[in-house]
């Protein structure tokens, strides 16, 4: 059982620095993006393309995180569910996946659409910024989140 226990801790730890790593990688290729996109169209569009298919690594982290996670529970008889830090943590997981379907699908989404088109008039422009500060805010709030799972997980308060 503690053997089972320590592999299950291991995927799981695996999972999240997975989860967390795309999502340190996607803000660092979407700054790229943009330095791309307001030099050269073409670049940046290229760019983008290609930072969208890691979305889809980051969510299976998570899903993989949060699997593994439940057996844990499941193997330690649900006694974490007790503790208050737990709670919080597992209420910002919640939260990471409300934010990210929320926030950063539609704003990813919209941005494809805008660099779709060949529209390019003010109006165009100026969404083309909300979406940026979106993009940024979506990017630091997933951030923040994970760093706050960490010092959770790390202290452990009752």
């Amino acid at each position: 059982m503690q053997a089972v226990l320590q592999i299950t801790l291991t995927l799981h730890l695996i999972a999240l620095a997975m989860a967390i790593g795309i999502t340190l990688a996607n803000a660092i290729s979407q700054y790229q993006f943009w330095k791309l996109y307001d030099s050269n169209k073409e670049q940046g569009l290229a760019a983008f393309k290609a930072t969208t298919k890691f979305r889809v690594f980051g969510i299976i982290g998570l899903m993989v995180s949060i699997l593994t996670g439940l057996i844990m529970l499941w193997l330690l008889n649900w006694s974490l569910t007790a503790l208050l830090w737990f709670k919080i943590k597992l209420a910002i997981v919640v939260l990471l996946f409300v934010n990210g379907f929320t926030l950063g699908r539609t704003t990813s989404d919209k941005l494809d659409a805008i660099l779709k088109s060949e529209n390019n008039t003010d109006e165009v422009q100026h969404e083309t910024i909300r979406l940026r500060r979106n993009m940024q805010l979506f990017q630091l709030t997933q951030l923040s989140m994970f760093i706050i799972i960490i010092i959770l997980a790390v202290f452990r308060f009752n």
